[in-house]
């Protein structure tokens, strides 16, 4: 006597096959990863592991007259800073202003073939030093941010269109 196979027979079990512990493991570690990426603290202690605080850009010095300045640009976490010193590293620089640009990131101005992210330059009309630094605003708009040096104050006065 022939015995026939049934088409009815049971199928290796799949899921057995499919839930294996390194399978659970990985799925376990997806879905943690997940959840924790939808949090903001834990993103925001992330990034303050892996991005610096700040990261110097750029750095100028200049004389008006007989004052010596140093500024330096630099792109914070979330905004760019221009910060103004009095003074030479040689000698101490006292902090003057600072400026911040929240949800602004880098940019360059083409200056006679140079790329420059921050510069000056005296006015041909009126002889005032007027400090430049470039910069994207959070919607990709290009912005000039031009400060103009009043002798008077001792201070840098914004002359560019301030945005929010």
């Amino acid at each position: 006597m022939v015995e026939q196979k049934s088409n009815n027979q049971k199928p290796n079990n799949v899921l057995k096959d499919v839930l294996t512990p390194s399978t659970i493991f990985l799925f376990v570690i997806a879905v943690l990863f997940a959840v924790l990426s939808t949090s903001q603290g834990v993103r925001n202690g992330l990034e303050k592991i892996f991005y610096p605080e700040q990261k110097v850009l750029s750095k100028i010095s200049f004389q008006i007259a007989d004052k010596a300045f140093v500024v330096y640009k630099f792109k914070r976490r979330n905004s760019i800073q221009i910060d103004i010193f009095e003074g030479t590293p040689d000698q101490g620089e006292t902090l003057l202003q600072t400026f911040t640009f929240d949800g602004d990131e880098n940019a360059m101005l083409q200056v006679k073939d140079v790329p420059v992210s921050l510069g000056v330059s005296e006015g041909s009309v009126s002889g005032d030093f007027e400090l430049f630094a470039p910069t994207i605003d959070r919607f990709g708009g290009s912005r000039l941010n031009v400060f103009r040096y009043d002798a008077g104050l001792n201070q840098f006065l914004q002359i560019s269109p301030e945005s929010n």
